[in-house]
């Protein structure tokens, strides 16, 4: 997702403020649902896994996504930032009991 919001910002930019727009056609809001159902499936599996906190796997992917969003919006999605944005993202997901 990084790479490909760095080399097409205008485009990320436009499917991010725009996936859930009114004027999708069922096939455009069916595919936005199944990537949002398998990245919520992700985070399920890694809280029963324990790894990733406990909370809603809905709230706890908003915040993970909406660190990197946050910095995309204000043209900070740059190569210096890279690391500490995923190591972040990783602290927002990680169980904070484990080690």
């Amino acid at each position: 997702m990084w790479d490909f919001a760095v080399a097409n910002p205008t485009m990320f930019a436009f499917l991010e403020t725009h996936h859930h727009a009114a004027y999708l056609d069922d096939e455009s809001l069916a595919i936005a649902s199944a990537i949002d159902g398998a990245a919520i499936d992700f985070i399920a599996a890694g809280q029963r896994a324990g790894v990733f906190r406990d909370g809603d796997p809905t709230a706890v992917l908003a915040l993970a996504f909406g660190s990197f969003i946050g910095l995309t919006r204000v043209n900070l999605a740059v190569e210096s930032n890279r690391a500490m944005s995923a190591g972040a993202a990783w602290n927002l997901l990680a169980d904070p009991s484990v080690d």
